[in-house]
């Protein structure tokens, strides 16, 4: 990229000229909700998205008002609040009418039910072939169909079908990140289901993936071409993790609970809650020194069940062009990880007993994520370590016999649903015993 000085000095770029463009656009766009004419059969479309249209058309996804896709206010067959927009589905019976597509359905649709979802409804589904994912509120799935016809569907329960737009599958600030930068850039994505597209675009790299997560390499041009297609689900900027503080023991008013005599006060017979029995897993930067021997710090010396530390994975480590893609468990940088260990389980020895964690009896297994690392445009945390699925952050902790899993770090995206949020829901789900914090 040309930097301010000489890009005063040289002619106009492609790249200059579309911005100017962009701008010009941007000054008639009109920004109410978009509506064409009522067509000759089915309702009105209804183009409504909280993405921006300029950006939508420059990469050749600007809605079209496809009502198979839910353009339209919606029926009594019921919506979906997705990311950008509430779509509306439609009604089995009427799927040939409004959509002119008549006979069996194939692929990726969303399927919407009544409300609250039946409890067995999915694996109803699942009995007939159909293959469902993710859940989309209030009362959906996205689920892969196989040669049934939408009387068969309303038959399974099936209330109103849709399917996802190409301006659907996308978060917009990955759109803006490959409007500023000329090269590729890292993506994280979410499959439909677990099966990359058959050809993927030329410009598109797998760098990793696990089951329904990927992490690409990608381009502008390439993103064009792969959000057309039905097998990707979602795909938003790779995050950018940070450390966040954890909160004192006396904050938390953790005396309360610790204290034999408050809890017997309580109800007769029960005892102080200090960790006893308990292993708690902290993913951060590191531990102390790193290394379980006589030089760690007292605090966590005699109940440490393991300190392990995460490298960067492959692909991220090679676009960055690290030249250390693992250095280690040692806390040597912020000294964050061992501040959040002290707060989560410190014994008090160092300071004979006069500050100690939350839980000052468990036993402490340790998951070192930080990598240091000089990478340009970046202020702030190198927690490169966390796996590209945070399923592999989680599962050897569990293996380790820990069941408490506590992590003081995220990334800005100010509350969004992300792809991390879904692979902590899914590994909520599998280890169904453990408390993800």
């Amino acid at each position: 990229m040309l930097d301010e000085g000489s890009a005063k000095a040289e002619p106009m770029t492609d790249r200059a000229a579309r911005a100017l463009l962009f701008s010009a656009l941007m000054l008639i766009q009109v920004l109410a909700p978009l509506t064409t004419a009522t067509p000759s059969q089915g309702p009105e479309r209804v183009i409504d998205t909280d993405l921006d249209p300029i950006l939508l058309d420059a990469f050749g996804v600007k809605p079209q008002g496809d009502l198979a896709e839910g353009w339209f206010e919606p029926t009594e067959a019921g919506h979906v609040d997705l990311a950008h927009r509430t779509s509306a589905l439609v009604a089995p019976s009427d799927w040939a009418e409004w959509t002119g597509e008549r006979g069996l359905l194939d692929g990726w649709f969303v399927l919407g039910t009544t409300w609250p979802v039946p409890t067995t409804w999915e694996i109803d589904l699942a009995d007939a072939g159909v293959e469902c994912g993710s859940f989309l509120p209030p009362a959906a799935f996205h689920c892969n169909v196989s040669g049934l016809d939408p009387a068969e569907l309303e038959a399974l329960g099936v209330r109103g079908l849709q399917r996802l737009a190409p301006s659907d599958r996308v978060q917009e600030g990955l759109l803006e990140d490959l409007i500023d930068h000329d090269g590729p850039v890292l993506a994280s994505a979410m499959l439909s289901g677990e099966r990359l597209p058959e050809t993927l675009p030329q410009s598109v790299e797998v760098l990793d993936q696990s089951g329904r997560f990927v992490t690409f390499l990608l381009t502008a041009e390439g993103l064009s071409e792969l959000l057309h297609e039905p097998t990707l689900e979602w795909v938003e900027p790779k995050p950018w993790y940070v450390n966040f503080n954890d909160e004192a023991r006396h904050i938390m008013n953790v005396t309360g609970v610790s204290s034999g005599a408050n809890m017997a006060a309580n109800t007769a017979g029960w005892t102080g809650l200090d960790g006893t029995g308990v292993i708690v897993t902290v993913a951060d930067t590191g531990l102390d020194n790193g290394v379980n021997n006589s030089n760690m710090h007292p605090d966590f010396a005699d109940h440490i069940v393991d300190v392990v530390s995460f490298g960067v994975p492959s692909g991220t480590c090679s676009f960055y062009s690290l030249t250390t893609c693992n250095d280690g468990a040692a806390d040597e940088w912020s000294g964050h990880g061992t501040h959040v260990a002290g707060s989560v389980l410190g014994d008090g020895t160092h300071s004979n007993g006069a500050i100690q964690g939350a839980a000052p009896e468990a036993r402490l297994y340790f998951q070192a994520i930080e990598t240091e690392a000089t990478i340009s445009g970046t202020t702030d945390g190198y927690l490169l370590g966390i796996p590209n699925n945070l399923y592999d952050l989680f599962e050897p902790a569990y293996d380790n016999g820990s069941r408490v899993h506590t992590n003081s770090w995220g990334s800005a995206v100010n509350g969004q649903y992300t792809t991390s949020s879904a692979q902590a829901d899914a590994s909520a789900h599998i280890l169904w015993d453990m408390a993800i914090l």
